[in-house]
């Protein structure tokens, strides 16, 4: 029998630890791609976000984008890699994060971008940054939205929703400049807003 990856391990134990823990709920898993590559865009309320969506994806490695600064403690760095997270510096570019992220998504794997930037306690969906839009504009990979919502505590309820994949191919064959970023990223946000209010 094939022993599971890292990253799955981590999974199975978050699975049937963490999610019980705060009482996980997750709609819309149908929307899940079995195979197809996706970008995984979703709102930010807490750390432990990420972890949530890898538990409600299920059946897909995703490689999270993280801020640098998560890697500077050993063992929080070793764990991070090992479960491939892309490193995002703060300040910069960004050139080696997008790339990594390119490079993952040209293998068929998928990523996974909290696009607002930041954590936002008070939930809503806020102003995206320009990462997410740039990769959309650079592959062919389709988005998957998934909204985060609820309080992170014993059993008090966090809920993971999913929505239909956002295909950009329209989009894709504007100039690669910053009115079609701009455009992309107000198409995606409208639809994770649509999401948060429970439509599709």
């Amino acid at each position: 029998m094939r022993k599971p990856s890292f990253y799955r391990a981590m999974r199975l134990i978050a699975a049937a630890l963490i999610g019980p823990y705060f009482g996980l709920t997750v709609e819309g898993t149908e929307f899940i791609p079995g195979e197809q590559r996706f970008i995984l865009m979703s709102n930010h309320i807490s750390s432990w976000d990420p972890i949530m969506l890898a538990v409600a994806v299920r059946s897909r490695d995703v490689c999270f984008m993280a801020k640098e600064a998560l890697f500077k403690f050993p063992p929080l760095g070793w764990l991070l890699r090992r479960v491939n997270v892309i490193r995002v510096s703060r300040s910069g570019t960004n050139l080696s994060a997008m790339r990594s992220a390119l490079t993952r998504l040209a293998q068929g794997r998928c990523v996974g971008i909290f696009p607002e930037g930041h954590r936002y306690k008070s939930g809503g969906v806020h102003p995206f940054e320009t990462g997410v839009a740039m990769l959309a504009l650079n592959t062919n990979a389709p988005v998957l939205p998934a909204y985060v919502s609820g309080e992170y505590g014993f059993r008090k309820g966090v809920s993971v929703r999913f929505g239909p994949l956002i295909q950009l191919d329209d989009l894709r064959k504007l100039p690669k400049d910053s009115e079609t970023i701009a455009w992309i990223q107000h198409r995606l946000r409208k639809r994770l807003v649509d999401l948060s209010k429970n439509g599709n």
